[in-house]
């Protein structure tokens, strides 16, 4: 029984680990008539800030993806040019979107890349 117990404990910390792996996030993302609006907030147990990128139109230069652990987090990097050069945003995880809202938004993102 013991066994048994501990073999449970084990897959439930196994399972753990790798949501927290994922980084999951609920997202807002809203175009304006002259801005791109992304706001995310963690749904890490450890992680309780509210985050907000809003970026001009005119300034937002493009997006990249990048996915790292076997392919189980795909995070979203943003760029904007400023006077000082090409600046890039923390990177967002878009592990928690279905495929539909992913490809929304990243259309609606390339629609603005200038790359």
């Amino acid at each position: 029984m013991f066994l048994i117990l501990l073999s449970l404990f084990v897959i439930f910390v196994v399972l753990v680990s790798l949501n927290l792996t994922r980084e999951y996030n609920y997202i807002i993302y809203k175009e304006t008539d002259d801005k791109i609006i992304m706001r995310y907030y963690p749904l890490h147990p450890f992680h309780d800030k509210f985050k907000s990128i809003e970026i001009s139109k005119q300034t937002f230069s493009h997006f990249e993806l990048e996915k790292l652990s076997l392919g189980l987090r795909e995070n979203l990097y943003l760029f904007q040019m400023s006077k000082k050069g090409l600046a890039k945003y923390p990177a967002i995880s878009l592990s928690a979107l279905s495929k539909k809202q992913r490809s929304t938004v990243l259309e609606s993102l390339s629609k603005f890349s200038k790359k």
